[in-house]
């Protein structure tokens, strides 16, 4: 397990805070700080046996082998580095063949870009959810009168459900 640092040097804490507020949730934040990742891939993740995420495709639908896209350069390096970090945080494996395929695009961040994956076809192939999503202005709402307001930055969140096995290669992605 990685020694996590001063945990209070990582975080920031509301100056509003009485100095019996602040010291109370210092004492907190100290005796908790194991829950945190604190070096990139030393996340456990959620274990398999609590929850794997599936996707039910529809049988009717065909895979979709997306082209590749061409990037300049510059695009190009960024891809790489990320799919190589992905790599080795062991997120990601290569494959061989595989009935899908999706392209790649950088979405707008600091300097070029985020990765992000182009799932459109598989998208399509999923059953419609028949779950609404929650109102955002109910959920502010809700907050109104509360004392506290935590935020969490849940980093690359979507990397701590593991896939399942048989689904895995339908979230192929081609970048070379």
């Amino acid at each position: 397990m990685i020694k996590p640092p001063k945990v209070l040097s990582q975080i920031q804490i509301d100056t509003s805070l009485s100095h019996e507020e602040e010291e109370k949730l210092k004492r907190f934040l100290e005796s908790n700080q194991g829950v945190l990742e604190w070096e990139e891939g030393s996340a456990a993740g959620i274990d398999e046996r609590v929850i794997k995420h599936k996707l039910n495709v529809r049988k009717d639908i065909k895979p979709v082998r997306q082209k590749k896209r061409n990037f300049r350069s510059e695009r190009d390096q960024v891809i790489h580095e990320e799919v190589q970090r992905l790599l080795k945080l062991g997120y990601i494996r290569e494959v061989y063949y595989p009935e899908w395929i999706a392209n790649v695009m950088l979405v707008p961040k600091t300097g070029w870009g985020a990765m992000a994956y182009v799932f459109t076809n598989l998208n399509k192939a999923y059953p419609k959810d028949s779950y609404l999503l929650p109102r955002i202005d109910l959920l502010v709402d809700s907050t109104s009168g509360c004392e506290r307001l935590s935020m969490l930055d849940a980093y690359q969140g979507y990397n701590q459900i593991t896939l399942a096995k048989k689904n895995q290669e339908k979230t192929s992605f081609i970048t070379e």
